[in-house]
């Protein structure tokens, strides 16, 4: 929350408030639910009149059930890399957004027309890489060979670690709220 936030107000330099709040809460929840609408009604299309088994494949591995529903598209063949290309494109901008936004909150006195030094960027990219790795390498070191027990280990490790950032996130929103009714006066 806090990085997307930090670097969608870096990037929408010169909009207004309500512009921001438009642009990001209305149109991305706009687009998402009929994403899900469309795709949902058709899962329960193929399942319901198709005889396809969705909710069987999806007990077994939601990754291939989400690829049975787009291959069962029409011209699914042409879509399934569009979807990946679409996931890898979501990952590396993500990834990228979040390098940028904690190496311009790490970088001592950085004026808001500035950019974080690229060596600095790269430093938390890295880090950002390598700690779901190292999750999943400690999973496998414990013994836990089986997919569900490291999916575990991971939600784990999200669930503790989210913990304090939740509670700065509240202070953020608290610290906002405030600045915002001063702004007003």
């Amino acid at each position: 929350g806090p990085f997307v936030g930090m670097f969608i107000c870096k990037i929408s330099r010169g909009r207004t408030l309500r512009q921001l709040i438009l642009g990001v809460l209305f149109f991305g929840t706009l687009g998402c639910t009929i994403c899900f609408m469309i795709l949902g009604g058709y899962s329960l299309y193929l399942e319901q009149e198709q005889g396809i088994k969705i909710i069987e494949a999806f007990e077994q591995s939601k990754h291939a059930a989400v690829i049975q529903v787009i291959t069962s598209l029409p011209l699914g063949k042409w879509i399934l890399p569009l979807f990946f290309l679409l996931c890898v494109s979501f990952a590396a901008t993500t990834y990228d957004s979040a390098s940028y936004t904690l190496a311009a909150a790490a970088t001592r006195k950085l004026k808001p027309s500035e950019h974080p030094a690229r060596w600095h960027r790269v430093v938390w990219a890295i880090g950002l890489g390598v700690l779901p790795l190292v999750l999943l390498s400690l999973g496998r070191l414990t013994g836990n060979e089986q997919q569900n027990d490291v999916l575990e280990l991971l939600q784990t490790a999200s669930v503790v670690v989210s913990l304090p950032i939740l509670f700065i996130g509240v202070m953020m929103a608290v610290s906002l709220t405030i600045l915002l009714f001063r702004h007003n006066k």
